[in-house]
């Protein structure tokens, strides 16, 4: 009983000083005080090799976005419309999402995979043909 009622004693002194000590503080030089910790926590900074820091506030923005911008995905990369399932009378079922995001760029996916496969020969060729000239004792200049 004694400890809880001296510890109840203590918070009432710390607080006492708290208050007095607050009210012995001008309002301008709250008011500076005030904005430079706000400053100091919206404030970007550099570390020593001079690359940017950003500042604790920045930072709680960038996780709480994070995390919303994940779940967000998540829940809708989760969703039924894409999937991709099989059923046994229709065969490969796609949701529609995917259906659609497929559909409209299908273009750009065909010419992606087409332009590596191309990319990729072409540079094969070009290996092949230096060795080739090479081996019969012809220099090429690029």
């Amino acid at each position: 009983m004694n400890g809880i009622a001296n510890a109840d004693l203590m918070a009432g002194v710390k607080a006492k000083i708290q208050e007095t000590f607050v009210n012995l503080i001008p309002d301008d030089q709250w008011t500076i005080m005030v904005k430079g910790v706000i400053d100091e926590w919206t404030r970007d900074g550099t570390d020593c090799r001079g690359e940017k820091i950003h500042s604790p506030f920045k930072k709680l923005v960038e996780e709480a976005l994070s995390k919303k911008f994940t779940e967000t995905i998540k829940t809708v990369l989760d969703s039924n419309d894409f999937h991709v399932r099989y059923n046994q009378q229709t065969g490969i079922v796609v949701g529609q999402a995917l259906e659609k995001c497929i559909t409209e760029n299908s273009g750009a996916i065909l010419m992606q995979f087409v332009a590596t496969i191309i990319s990729s020969s072409m540079g094969q060729m070009n290996f092949q043909l230096q060795q080739t000239l090479q081996n019969a004792g012809i220099q090429v200049r690029y």
